[in-house]
């Protein structure tokens, strides 16, 4: 490409010489016209005014006057000839000429993409994907990728077969609700290393990082009721999570507040049952918060939950940190959800 750029910047320098030297020599030939043109000017003024014939005559006869007329239309003509030449051959600017393979070439070559919940549902999307194909490729995984929705209410995956800039084929499975990132998370953390805030990943994980508690997304839950005699009865939530973001997320735990069950407050705190909870870029995990309760308390959720009372987790904070390669360690706090206890499967 740069050849060919020098090449085609080399042909337009030596057409705008050419220009040049053609615009400046009709120049010179019509300065050169004007001292003819006066001389005749000034020998007609020098004649008798109104002149008799025989002046006249004498006049149109005189060597100067004939040699200054004569002098005056062939340069002024040699101007005009030459100004209409130049005019005609100005060269245009030069232009970045590039084959179609280069203007088009990708390190990313997407082989297939599936989007569905199986292969009874999955519905193929490797034209849309190569569509949006470039050196690198972020992508909501939603059912906007697919001319319809494979398997209404239930959570789908995209599948995707690529290479990057070499043959050697991956295969990458990304959550809805997530985010598909290409080349995977371990490139991305090495550009971000080597570019150390200069490309267009870097700008991404700094948008990341001021919304990382939008980018852990709840996928899912279910409920588990411990209530047996002779053991403190608790309430276990199973919440799966996707890490949508360019980060990895870390909890040793720690949360704050109280859930609530309708409008009142539980008198207990919540916490996460696994004391470090990790999720990598575009992993999917389940995280549990377990809810102890007083025996009046599980008594009465378990007698009215056919009423579909809301066990309200989003007063409760647990606080996760985000950690990448050249950035800050980001901390928030993710706010549980809200799940009701009439699908909740007792646990002796």
């Amino acid at each position: 490409m740069r050849v060919l750029f020098a090449v085609e910047s080399r042909q337009a320098d030596n057409g705008a010489m050419r220009h040049f030297r053609l615009d400046k020599a009709a120049y010179i030939s019509n300065i050169l016209a004007l001292p003819p043109a006066y001389l005749s000017l000034w020998l007609l003024m020098r004649s008798p005014n109104p002149p008799s014939q025989s002046q006249g005559e004498s006049l149109l006869h005189s060597p100067w006057f004939v040699a200054s007329v004569s002098a005056f239309l062939a340069l002024f003509t040699l101007g005009a000839i030459l100004s209409i030449i130049a005019l005609a051959r100005k060269p245009e600017p030069p232009k970045l000429l590039l084959k179609p393979s280069q203007a088009t070439a990708s390190k990313l070559t997407i082989y297939s993409a599936v989007y569905g919940t199986g292969p009874d549902t999955d519905i193929d999307v490797t034209d849309k994907l190569q569509g949006m194909v470039r050196d690198g490729l972020v992508v909501p995984v939603a059912n906007d990728l697919a001319p319809r929705d494979p398997d209404f209410g239930k959570v789908k995956d995209l599948t995707v077969v690529y290479s990057y800039g070499n043959p050697h084929r991956a295969t990458v499975k990304r959550r809805e609700g997530s985010r598909l990132v290409l080349p995977e998370d371990t490139w991305l953390r090495d550009e971000l290393e080597k570019c150390k805030g200069t490309s267009a990943l870097r700008e991404i994980a700094e948008e990341d990082s001021e919304k990382l508690a939008q980018r852990l997304h709840e996928v899912g839950t279910r409920v588990e009721f411990h209530f047996s005699a002779g053991a403190d009865p608790c309430i276990d939530i199973f919440i799966d999570l996707v890490n949508a973001s360019l980060f990895k997320l870390v909890t040793f735990g720690e949360t704050e507040g109280h859930a609530r069950y309708g409008a009142n407050p539980l008198a207990t705190t919540s916490h996460v049952v696994d004391t470090f909870f990790t999720l990598e870029h575009g992993e999917t995990g389940t995280m549990v918060i377990r809810q102890f309760l007083s025996q009046n308390v599980a008594d009465l959720m378990w007698a009215e939950r056919s009423r579909k009372v809301l066990l309200d987790l989003s007063f409760v904070s647990v606080s996760f940190k985000g950690l990448c390669v050249g950035m800050p360690v980001k901390k928030f706090g993710w706010l549980g959800p809200a799940v009701t206890l009439d699908g909740a499967k007792r646990v002796p």
